[in-house]
């Protein structure tokens, strides 16, 4: 019998230990900015919902349901977990604009933010002991300083072509650190700057964004066929150099969702052949070498 109850007691304990964990966790993405903005800390924000797969099960098993990790990490951050299925049903914080803003294609998305909530990181999760993760999270206070400065260095410089070069670095930088989109203003700016097009940076620019706007509209919908004639129509208008390799990769990545790899094939051909040297050149290759292995 008091074996019995010695166990209850312990559960008890636990699930009181469990429920002030995720306590400390705010639900409101605009509470944690505002409290970050009183107390001077970045935020632990995770974009998450504890259903959606087994990955983020397990996030939430070493992070809000794990006192020690609570207690740990909010010595450096403020902590937020956004329910992003939670919050399409309560109104609040809706996932959509929030997904948008900060580029989630896929659940679960860390972030780390200052405090005015723009991201400085995006990071990944890998190790299973919480821990070890609250390490590698604290240890990247190096790329917020790093942030800071190409974004200051951008800004400052008035030389229009320093200038052009300064916000290339810093857009270059966010867009390997995935948080780009929280950016817009970066290559708005470059897009303004090389206004004829010299350095090939607006047609680019200008590219990327018609192609977003496009797998926002149709891919949705698994319109493919009609982003596919989209996506042809901005070929017509931008047949060459990088912008060229961006339609057509994009448009195989449509045709392999049809099923039509021998035509996906065809056009990252035509992608490589487009720009050979491009940085996105080597992802094509792979995705090309991927496809010749796993035939039609």
């Amino acid at each position: 019998m008091k074996k019995c109850v010695g166990i209850s007691v312990s559960l008890f304990l636990f699930f009181c230990c469990t429920m002030c964990a995720r306590d400390s966790w705010s639900a409101d993405l605009d509470a944690a900015i505002r409290l970050a903005g009183k107390n001077n800390r970045p935020i632990l924000a995770i974009f998450s919902s504890r259903n959606a797969n087994p990955l983020c099960e397990r996030l939430a098993a070493a992070a809000i349901d794990s006192p020690g990790f609570t207690q740990e990490a909010s010595k450096s951050f403020n902590l937020a977990w956004i329910d992003m299925f939670g919050a399409i049903k309560e109104g609040a914080n809706p996932a959509k604009s929030l997904a948008q803003r900060y580029g989630i294609s896929q659940l679960p998305a860390v972030f780390l933010l200052d405090t005015t909530g723009r991201s400085y990181a995006l990071c990944d999760y890998t190790e299973e002991d919480g821990h070890i993760w609250l390490a590698e999270l604290q240890a990247m206070d190096a790329q917020l300083e790093e942030r800071n400065l190409l974004l200051k260095n951008a800004v400052r410089e008035q030389d229009p072509a320093k200038r052009l070069t300064a916000f290339t670095l810093a857009v270059d930088a966010f867009t390997a650190w995935g948080i780009i989109r929280d950016y817009p203003e970066l290559k708005a700016e470059v897009i303004r700057l090389d206004a004829d097009n010299a350095a090939g940076l607006q047609a680019k620019y200008l590219v990327e964004h018609a192609i977003g706007e496009i797998s926002s509209i149709y891919l949705a919908t698994n319109g493919f066929e009609a982003g596919l004639a989209k996506l042809g129509e901005l070929l017509a208008e931008y047949a060459q150099g990088e912008p060229a390799q961006q339609i057509y990769y994009t448009m195989a990545a449509l045709k392999i969702r049809l099923g039509s790899h021998a035509e996906a094939r065809d056009l990252m051909q035509k992608a490589l052949f487009a720009a050979p040297a491009s940085k996105q050149a080597e992802t094509i290759r792979a995705a090309l070498a991927s496809l010749d292995f796993n035939p039609d």
